[in-house]
């Protein structure tokens, strides 16, 4: 229980320093003007592997914090969604996943 009160005092500070670095929206597409409007916060996991059983409840955590975000009004008005990939407790992959998140110009598609 003190792990789960731990983890999720740790993903709302997570939160809470990643709104201060939102920025505002390309305006340039409408159709992506939505989508865009959106603040997404990458999470990388280990959803597989030798540390999977830890990867599940720090997602849950994640999820949780953004939900309480988004029901107190969101980060400027806007919804916060939650991206995670999985580092499969690999270097490699976990590498593979972080470049997936980082690129500007993905902007965390899946």
């Amino acid at each position: 229980m003190k792990g789960i009160k731990y983890l999720t005092t740790f993903a709302v500070a997570v939160l809470v320093l990643a709104s201060g670095c939102v920025t505002p929206p390309d305006q340039e597409g409408a159709e992506d003007a939505e989508q865009a409007a959106a603040a997404k916060i990458g999470t990388l996991l280990p959803l597989t592997g030798d540390l999977a059983a830890y990867g599940g409840p720090m997602e849950d955590g994640a999820r949780l914090a953004i939900k309480q975000v988004n029901e107190n009004g969101g980060v400027l008005g806007n919804d916060v969604t939650l991206v995670t990939m999985d580092s499969g407790t690999s270097t490699t992959i976990a590498n593979d996943a972080m470049n997936h998140l980082w690129r500007p110009s993905r902007r965390f598609r899946q």
